[in-house]
Order: structure tokens, then C-alpha cells, then sequence
């Protein structure tokens, strides 16, 4: 009887074990089930990839993009891929020139792009192993990134209202450059924005009192750019979710007698003029850049160019209607990448443009209405002379960036941790500190009124430098992705400030 209870309590452990097994393999079973349907759907949909690296700065920094797959690409569209180096590796670039295309690139012959195929650079060209390493890339290995609600949105508001957001634009595509300013040469400011894919839009805050409506609009251009009078993309006395109303042209009278009012609801913004100009702008600056006296829109591309172009009310009327445009003025191409425009003024003399080259070398333009008037080869004379490359240092992949009017000096920061102060092309002072810069600005702090010079890094180190070069540093705490300085209107002061991007965190600081 003993003997038949051990065997029967034997057995009831072994059925126990089994048991124990049988419940483990249930679950590992599901468990491998989820994994499996979870791994299948992120590869047909797309998944979550960080961004790692400086190669597209400033376009993306840590944020987490996703991808998709989709084969109607566009040039200067941010795309997505496996490394041809390697396959191991997920990168990020821009596409600069599609099939048909022809890359020219200092040094070798013209490359024409071939059927299926792209070339592809990054934003940060120094810090960058794109098509220019290891050529044509084909489209099937492309997919693109879903960018978040950065896209299509035009976000403003008044410099006294500080809490919230304005109200937006939409439908205006990817942004590259916004500024305000004196376009039209009236005397008024509007807003301009540009889009990658090249179209301008002017928008206005002012309505203009005139005893003939006069609308502003499109005409063809003769001197090669791209002018569309379509307005289909954004909708006429049409009202947003936030209440703006976007009318598609505005009234404006002849410069001569204009006289203007504030609308009475200063909250609308309304659109203008549409034009085309060249695609992939990544920086643009209003201002009076050959001296005479009128204001210049100079547009400055990825693919090494720099243009200028100037309002013009055309004298020809279409009934009551008064037509205008953006007129090319100027073109300069360049032998590499463009890491800064800057203008600089000295003593009321014909402005200079300063563009920054790779290796850290700084080229100056004059661009004077009386050498643009001048013969061929006087002109030649006058560019060839003012444009060779001044003070560069051997390493190509160092990046730059400049600023003028500081005194009457310019300056250059380099991404190597050196601040080159300039005069006429001759070096006043070089200064050498241990951080990465690579943002550049001017700032009048002291109560003499004379302006420093602000550099900071990506580390958040920032240099405050007077003109008789003293320095004084402090450190953020943190990393950051953009800096800026200029004034804030606060409790009714006028305060100079200074704006941190940062990473990490709430992303905006003012100090």
C-alpha cells in the first residue's frame, strides 16, 4: 500500500512539471506571436529612427522622424536611405538634382544624373558623406520622412502679445526662410516667406487708401524665372480655423501717392502676390545691397548660387489694375557650398556682400549700380579682383559663419573654435577658444551704445566680445540647436535679449 502511494505521488509531481512546461510554452508562444505581427506591420508602415549626427544641420536635429515609401520625389525633398558604404547604416540627406539633372562639382567634369537615379547632399556640406563620396544613388532605395506639423504652418503674432500663438497660414509648403521688411519699396513692411520648392509669398498687414483699386499680380518674367498667377493653393476671403482671412491680392496704390492706414482688425493678414523664383533657398536677406537706396531681395540657394532681385511696379495698365513683379537684378555662382551671406556697410559706402566659403574662406562682392552699368570687361575686372578667397585655413570640411558692421569691422566664426575679426581684408584679431561655434550675432549691451559681437557653440558656451576685444563667457547648461539676439519689448522697456533653441526640454529660452 506504501509502495503504491510513492508511485502515485511520483506521478502527480511529473504531471505538476509538465504542467508548469505546458503554461511556459503557452506564453512564449503568444508572446511570439505579438512579436512577429508587430515586426511584420513596422516594416510595411514604417518605424520610429533616431536622428544621429550633425550631416543635416540645421534642417533636423534629435527629433524622431518616420519613414515611408513613396517614388515622386522632388528636388530638395529630405529623403531617407540605406548607406551605400553601409548597409548597416540609415541616412538622412536632401535631394539636389533629379534625373536629367547636371551636378557640377569643383575639380571633376559635369555629372549628368542618369534615368532612376538622384544625387543627394547634406544640409551641413563640410560635415557631410553624401553624393559627392560615393555618387548616384537610384530612387528605389529612397523613402521619405514624415515631418509634424512644422510643415505647411506660418506662425505669427504681435511683438506685444507674448503669451500664446498667433494665428497661422496654411497650405504655404516646407518653409525656408522668413523675413519682414520693405519689399515694395512704399515705405511699409510685409511679411515674406519662401517656400523649398520656390514660391514667394508676400503678405500684408496694411490696408492702402486709394481712389483706384489697384491690384498687385503676376506677371511673366523675361528674364527666366518661374511667375504663376495661380492661387489654388490658397483660397480666396477665405477664413482659417483660428479666423485669419487670406485674400488672394491686396489693394495698393503707385508708390508715388500712397497713403496708408492700420487695418482696424489688426489681427488679419492679408496675402498679396505669389511669385516663383529658384527652388532649395535656405537664407534670404532685405536690404539695400548695390547703394541705391532701394531694397533688394537676395536670395541665396543651396545648389552655390546667390541671386538678387528688386521690386518693380510695371507702368502699363490692364484696365484699373497695376501690375508688378520681382526682377532679377543679379546672379553669382561659386566653386562650393555656401555656409553664410552678410552684408557689411562702410562709411556710407556701396555695400558689400561677404559669403563664406569651406576651409573657412570669406569672398566680398560689390555690386554697385555703376559697375552693373559698366562694359563687359571692366565688370570682370572690378569682380575678379574683390572676389578671391581671403584668409582660408587648410581644412575644407571646417564650416563658417560671418557678420558684418561690427565697428568697422566683419567677423568670421569657424566651427574649429576660431573668431576671425576682419578689416578691408586684412586680419585686426584671431582668437582662438576650445568649442565648436557656429552661431554669430552682434548685440549692443554696454551704455556707450557700441554693438559686441555674440558668438555661441553647440555646447552652449557663449562669448560676448567688444570691439576693443575683451570677452566675456558663460555656459547655457545645456545643448543647443539655434541662438539668436536682438530686443524684447517687456513692461514697456525696449531689453536687449537673447533667444537659446535648445534640444532637450521646453526648446526655447530668452535671457
Amino acid at each position: 500500500m506504501n509502495t503504491f502511494r510513492l508511485i502515485l505521488d511520483s506521478y502527480r509531481k511529473v504531471i505538476q512539471q509538465y504542467k508548469y512546461i505546458g503554461i511556459l510554452l503557452k506564453t512564449c508562444s503568444s508572446s511570439f506571436i505579438t512579436f512577429t505581427v508587430l515586426q511584420t506591420t513596422t516594416s510595411l508602415f514604417g518605424y520610429p529612427a533616431r536622428v544621429q549626427g550633425i550631416s543635416m544641420c540645421p534642417s533636423l536635429n534629435k527629433s524622431v522622424p518616420k519613414r515611408m515609401r513613396d517614388k515622386e520625389f522632388k528636388r530638395g525633398e529630405i529623403v531617407i536611405f540605406v548607406s551605400p558604404r553601409n548597409p548597416k547604416d540609415i541616412v538622412i540627406k536632401r535631394i539636389i538634382a533629379l534625373q536629367g539633372d547636371t551636378v557640377l562639382i569643383e575639380g571633376q567634369d559635369p555629372i549628368k544624373i542618369e534615368r532612376g537615379y538622384c544625387w543627394v547632399e547634406g544640409d551641413n556640406s563640410l560635415n557631410s558623406i553624401d553624393s559627392t563620396k560615393y555618387g548616384q544613388i537610384p530612387e528605389l532605395i529612397l523613402q521619405r520622412i514624415c515631418w509634424g506639423i512644422r510643415v505647411g504652418k506660418l506662425q505669427y503674432s504681435r511683438v506685444d502679445q507674448l503669451q500664446g500663438i498667433g494665428k497661422n497660414v496654411q497650405n504655404l509648403g516646407h518653409i525656408t526662410a522668413v523675413r519682414i521688411g520693405c519689399l515694395l519699396n512704399n515705405g511699409l513692411n510685409v511679411l515674406l516667406v519662401i517656400s523649398v520648392d520656390g514660391w514667394c509669398y508676400v503678405f500684408s498687414f496694411f490696408e492702402v487708401e486709394s481712389d483706384d483699386n489697384c491690384d498687385i499680380e503676376s506677371l511673366e518674367d523675361t528674364n527666366g524665372d518661374y511667375v504663376e498667377d495661380d492661387d489654388s493653393e490658397l483660397d480666396s476671403n477665405k477664413s482659417d480655423t483660428d479666423g485669419i482671412s487670406v485674400s488672394t491680392f491686396g489693394e495698393i496704390k503707385q508708390p508715388s501717392t500712397e497713403s496708408y492706414r492700420l487695418k482696424e482688425e489688426e489681427d488679419v493678414i492679408k496675402y498679396i502676390y505669389k511669385q516663383r523664383v529658384p527652388a532649395n533657398v535656405k537664407d534670404i536677406i532685405l536690404d539695400d545691397v548695390d547703394g541705391d537706396g532701394k531694397i533688394e531681395l537676395l536670395v541665396v540657394l543651396t545648389d552655390r548660387v546667390i541671386r538678387t532681385y528688386r521690386w518693380e511696379f510695371n507702368t502699363k495698365y490692364n484696365g484699373y489694375k497695376l501690375r508688378g513683379r520681382l526682377h532679377s537684378l543679379n546672379k553669382w555662382d561659386f566653386a562650393g557650398q555656401i555656409g553664410s551671406v552678410a552684408l557689411h556697410n562702410i562709411h556710407d559706402s556701396v555695400p558689400t556682400i561677404l559669403v563664406t566659403q569651406p576651409g573657412g574662406s570669406c569672398m566680398r562682392i560689390h555690386c554697385a549700380k555703376e559697375e552693373r552699368e559698366s562694359t563687359e570687361g571692366d565688370l570682370k575686372k572690378i569682380l575678379s579682383e574683390d572676389n578671391e578667397p581671403k584668409h582660408s585655413i587648410r581644412n575644407l570640411n571646417v564650416s563658417s559663419e560671418i557678420i558684418g558692421n561690427f565697428g568697422s569691422y566683419y567677423a568670421m566664426a569657424t566651427l574649429d573654435g576660431s573668431i576671425i575679426v576682419m578689416d578691408n581684408g586684412k586680419i585686426v584679431k584671431k582668437i582662438k577658444l576650445n568649442h565648436q561655434l557656429f552661431c554669430l550675432n552682434r548685440l549692443s549691451l554696454s551704455p556707450n551704445g557700441l554693438e559686441e559681437l555674440i558668438v555661441s557653440s553647440w555646447d552652449g558656451h557663449t562669448y560676448i566680445i567688444s570691439q576693443d576685444f575683451r570677452i566675456l563667457e558663460f555656459h547655457l547648461g545645456e545643448s543647443i540647436a539655434a541662438f539668436k539676439t536682438g530686443h524684447l519689448t517687456l513692461n514697456g522697456r525696449y531689453v536687449p535679449a537673447f533667444a537659446f533653441v535648445t534640444f532637450f526640454g521646453q526648446g526655447l529660452r530668452i535671457s
